[in-house]
């Protein structure tokens, strides 16, 4: 009697620290696939990422154990779920995803494709190393998953595999019949939820239409960028909420509700002050959870805004933010300035610190920049202007400044007349930048279209530039403190923009003593009197690497040069040279072709020759010759010139 009654203790104690371990744990989903949901760290980016940013992770914790180019069958093998299962716990999710990967022959290269179906077929196959392994079905695969997380007391998810971007009769091609079929029969015969992930994300695309769709792969027909990357995150969420008896949805944060700065006090006309009005409305949002501020038609005057975590920015069409013309509204901040760090003036919309937000709209942001040139000319003939500091001779405000953020979308808008530097990219990753129209007027100086600032996987798409400096500027800091700070500007990718006027259209420096590498701008047009489409500018004091730049399928439009290369540009007040010089090499130029008025010029230096120059089916028709000076292993061969007057090509050094 007593060993049942301590037996019944032992067990009604256990059943307690049960409860309590049960009550205090903190669900975590587990997310397992391949690398549509994965993190690639480059230009392409995974679902499994930013959907984290749609719960509430004060409640549940989001696990992205996703791994690029594994299979269902790999995923297991190679022990990646084994060290899912050891961590699961009654009350976690594990929400998977496979197919793309288990097609091909099953002793292929990379020994990763399943058996086709979702029977309990068999083969047994010798890999490379010599043991053997017995390969099942996709379907077998799948069951396994799901039945080992209900075993450990978890919740399966099964997502169909996401559909690519192929189209047919204007339409997303569905993957019904195969792995988005077998996914559904295995999720409904093992009792697992389901997410028809491929028909919500083909719908949405369909919506969208092919041109937009395209945005979102950067590199294949595949992979997503992180804007598509959180478009599919947004349709896992849907899929989540459709599942009626599914706790998961319990987890998900509120739809991001809306804030219309009217409603807080903004007033419309051109001449109210909405400084603080605006910045309560962005204070209130963040205070709230979040949501995304909207400015409706009208013109809303005011200094300078700050973006808080959780609140995205729209601007509605015939609605524009325009900036004051007061320094006094623009406070001093912690920034980079022309490539050295200091206090300098903030920015009109300023992003700093922020995970995964958006700005976007069809609306306007005006800088005022002619009327800050023109308070700069009446104040140059006052007697104390000597007097005046750098920054009020000099600190105009830039248009926007994204700061040490990541997942930021920008598309949209139209940037008019910044009274310096338009969209300021800074310490920032995975940044998308889509269908801006910037315009300056031509005596607004330091206009430059859009500066990259020692700043990794950002993604620049059909944006119209005209400028009066650089349409595009890739930088990575300056001088002795760039070369300490070592942030390079890496991993960027410009397609389907226009340059128009402007200095140059996409310029490397010439801030670059970080370091600039794997650049590609493509499928880009400069149009008549851009200065010089294709530009690196440095200086002898400038140190750094600047390497692996490709210019591919660039078409020129009677631009002043095509080229330009100029290791010691503006040479004013100099600094002494760094030891090593800075450094040009790995250039490629492809199917770049139009006609300019000078082929332009490369000039190294003489401790420091541009280094491996490559040109590939080049055609260009100018008045005048390229003149080399400094340069290294430079191939010409695939370079046509028809030049008017004087060589083609002019050996200086």
């Amino acid at each position: 009697m007593k060993i049942k009654l301590i037996s019944l203790m032992t067990i009604g104690f256990a059943f307690l620290l049960i409860t309590a371990f049960a009550a205090k744990h903190k669900p975590t989903v587990y997310i397992i696939g391949d690398s549509t949901i994965a993190k690639d760290g480059g230009l392409i980016e995974g679902w499994g990422v930013p959907i984290a940013t749609f719960f509430d992770t004060t409640k549940i914790i989001v696990e992205n154990d996703a791994r690029g180019g594994r299979s269902s069958r790999s995923f297991r093998y190679e022990g990646l779920w084994q060290k899912v299962v050891n961590k699961l716990q009654p009350g976690d999710y594990v929400l998977m995803q496979f197919g793309h990967n288990d097609g091909g022959e099953i002793d292929g290269d990379k020994y990763r494709a399943s058996l086709k179906g979702i029977g309990n077929e068999e083969q047994e196959i010798t890999r490379p190393d010599g043991s053997k392994e017995r390969v099942h079905t996709y379907g077998w695969y799948m069951r396994k998953y799901i039945d080992e997380a209900k075993a450990k007391g978890a919740i399966p998810i099964v997502c169909s595999p996401i559909p690519r971007n192929e189209w047919e009769n204007s339409k997303v091609i569905r993957n019904k019949t195969n792995y988005g079929g077998w996914a559904k029969e295995v999720s409904h015969t093992e009792g697992a939820y389901f997410i028809d992930l491929n028909t919500l994300i083909a719908d949405k695309y369909d919506q969208m239409g092919a041109k937009i769709v395209k945005q979102f792969f950067p590199q294949d027909h595949t992979h997503t960028s992180p804007a598509g990357a959180t478009l599919n995150a947004g349709m896992v969420v849907k899929g989540i909420q459709n599942l009626k008896e599914c706790p998961l949805r319990n987890f998900l944060r509120e739809e991001d509700p809306s804030f219309l700065i009217t409603n807080y006090g903004a007033i419309g006309d051109g001449k109210i002050l909405n400084t603080k009005t605006i910045q309560n409305t962005i204070d209130w949002c963040a205070a709230e959870g979040g949501g995304t501020v909207i400015v409706p038609s009208g013109i809303f005057l005011s200094g300078a805004i700050f973006l808080k975590q959780g609140v995205n920015l729209m601007i509605e069409k015939d609605g524009t933010l325009k900036g004051t013309t007061n320094l006094a509204d623009y406070p001093l901040v912690a920034t980079r300035w022309e490539g050295t760090e200091c206090q300098w003036t903030s920015a009109f919309i300023n992003a700093f610190h922020m995970t995964g937000f958006h700005l976007t709209g069809e609306g306007t942001i005006d800088g005022s920049g002619e009327a800050w040139v023109q308070n700069g000319i009446i104040a140059s003939k006052q007697a104390d202007y000597s007097k005046l500091s750098d920054r009020e001779r000099y600190g105009r405000p830039r248009l926007i400044a994204i700061q040490d953020c990541k997942n930021v979308i920008i598309s949209g808008l139209r940037m008019h007349n910044e009274a310096c530097w338009c969209l300021f990219v800074l310490y920032s990753h995975n940044v998308s930048v889509h269908n801006l129209t910037i315009r300056a007027e031509h005596n607004i100086p330091m206009s430059d279209g859009i500066d990259i600032d020692s700043s990794k996987g950002v993604h620049v798409s059909g944006c119209n530039i005209d400028v009066n400096d650089d349409c595009i500027s890739i930088k990575s800091g300056k001088d002795e403190e760039g070369r300490r700070i070592g942030r390079s500007a890496e991993d960027i990718l410009i397609e389907k923009c226009t340059f128009r006027y402007g200095h140059g259209g996409v310029a490397m420096g010439s801030e670059m003593s970080g370091g600039i590498k794997n650049v590609e701008i493509r499928n880009c047009i400069a149009e008549d009197d851009n200065w010089a489409p294709i530009r690196f500018k440095s200086q002898p004091s400038r140190g750094g690497v600047v390497e692996n730049i490709t210019y591919r399928n660039i078409i020129l439009r009677n631009t002043r040069k095509a080229f330009e290369f100029n290791m010691a540009w503006r040479m004013v007040n100099p600094r002494p040279a760094s030891n090593p010089l800075p450094l040009v090499r790995n250039i490629k130029i492809i199917n770049v072709s139009g006609t300019v008025q000078s082929v332009g010029d490369i000039r190294g230096l003489a401790g420091s020759p541009i280094t491996n120059v490559d040109f590939k089916n080049c055609q260009i028709t100018a008045q005048t010759g390229f003149i080399l000076n400094h340069v290294k292993n430079i191939d010409l061969s695939g370079l046509k010139l028809n030049v008017a007057k004087g060589q083609s090509i002019i050996h200086t050094k």
